[in-house]
């Protein structure tokens, strides 16, 4: 089992399309782009149509075209309600021929043998969807909701029927297939398909998956799994030549709250204080462009991730530095924290840059632009008012600034 992660245009659906090339005929995608909606309820369609479908979605998918689009999207819809039907009928009549050549114990050990729809019953239930799926006589696969009559499962909601196809196509599968599911959060919240695909996982130990997906939290709620962070990929005309990926294997030795922050990020990686919310994340971005900024909270918690990532040895393939605010450290403080790989700015916070006279001189030369103004009378009235400010606070700060010199004395 492997997750793909990557940014939009990283080549997720391109590495998905060279697994199914590499395994032609065993392989079953069910693509991002895939029909949630049924056209029918029942078999609409015969053996004979299914087997010549199948050949057709077969030569279908070794076009390159399948990356983004599927011209058999509501052909796989009937196939997988085919699939669960006549999965059905097939028990059903092993076991009553079983029990007409009078061997009531085999047909009794045959009965423990559960239909794909049974074993959807129970996912559905262990997954928080309420619902339950039945076939009728009449061969039409029909839902009850909470105990509710049975109504046809074409109109089940949208997350419910792509549950119940996700989980339809993944059990109907051959043994030793391929399965490739791309972005299966669609429609579906995370507390839904993190139970789900657990469970349809250890249902079929024996065939592989590929799931490609956005969510970053995901592979997180699924244990024992891999997970490639795709960065980039080259093509040449229509095909890929190669990936920059790098694998992150289940096995890590690092908490899940630092793991979340390095899915999904660049090889470079700066720790900073401050919150999602904060000023001081979107400033240290326009700094370091190419690089991923990762707020920690306190000078502490960034010392934290940094010797966290860094101790890991698996983690060959990130650079990972922190950058706290300079706080009033000493020399020795500063000293100590650089040896880390982190480092203290020379003055009290990345947000004292808004104060620094050259940048005011700049946004000054911008007003001017637009307002007509003088920009070195806007830059004296600018700076002239932050001393008046200042001036207000000049006995808490200063307080402020002895207590720390006190504090860090030996």
């Amino acid at each position: 089992m492997i997750f793909v992660l990557g940014a939009n245009g990283s080549g997720k659906s391109s590495l998905l399309f060279h697994f199914a090339q590499k395994n032609t005929g065993k392989t079953r995608k069910i693509s991002a782009h895939r029909q949630t909606w049924m056209n029918s309820d029942t078999l609409d369609m015969t053996p004979s149509n299914k087997l010549r479908t199948e050949r057709d979605i077969l030569n279908e998918d070794r076009n390159h075209q399948s990356r983004f689009r599927d011209a058999y999207a509501a052909a796989r819809t009937s196939m997988t309600i085919f699939e669960l039907i006549n999965a059905e009928n097939v028990r059903a009549r092993k076991i009553a021929a079983l029990v007409d050549s009078k061997k009531l114990e085999d047909a009794v050990e045959a009965s423990k043998e559960e239909a794909p729809v049974s074993v959807i019953n129970e996912l559905l239930a262990q997954s928080n969807i309420p619902i339950s799926i039945n076939v009728y006589n009449d061969e039409r696969v029909v839902a009850s909701k909470c105990g509710s009559p049975y109504f046809s499962a074409a109109e089940l909601s949208d997350g419910e029927r792509n549950a119940l196809l996700i989980a339809g196509n993944v059990l109907t599968a051959p043994i030793g297939s391929l399965l490739i599911i791309d972005e299966p959060e669609r429609h579906l919240h995370r507390s839904i398909i993190s139970p789900l695909l657990k469970q349809l996982f250890e249902r079929r130990s024996d065939c592989g998956f590929v799931i490609s997906t956005h969510d970053h939290d995901l592979p997180l709620q699924v244990p024992d799994v891999r997970v490639l962070l795709l960065r980039s990929c080259n093509f040449n005309g229509k095909n890929v030549q190669n990936w920059e990926a790098d694998e992150l294997s289940s096995d890590q030795t690092i908490d899940d709250v630092l793991k979340r922050d390095l899915i999904g990020a660049r090889r470079k990686i700066l720790f900073v204080e401050g919150t999602e919310q904060s000023l001081d994340k979107p400033l240290y971005s326009i700094i370091f462009p190419m690089v991923s900024i990762i707020p920690k909270g306190s000078c502490r918690d960034v010392e934290h991730a940094v010797a966290g990532t860094r101790g890991a040895e698996s983690f060959h393939w990130l650079s990972t530095f922190g950058i706290v605010d300079g706080d009033g450290f000493v020399t020795e403080q500063i000293e100590t924290k650089r040896g880390k790989g982190v480092y203290a700015l020379p003055f009290y916070s990345i947000e004292s840059i808004y104060y620094h006279p050259e940048i005011i001189k700049r946004i000054a030369e911008r007003k001017s632009d637009v307002s007509g103004d003088n920009a070195s009378n806007l830059t004296e009235i600018a700076l002239a008012a932050g001393v008046g400010a200042i001036r207000k606070q000049v006995d808490h700060l200063s307080k402020k600034v002895a207590k720390k010199l006190v504090r860090s004395c030996p």
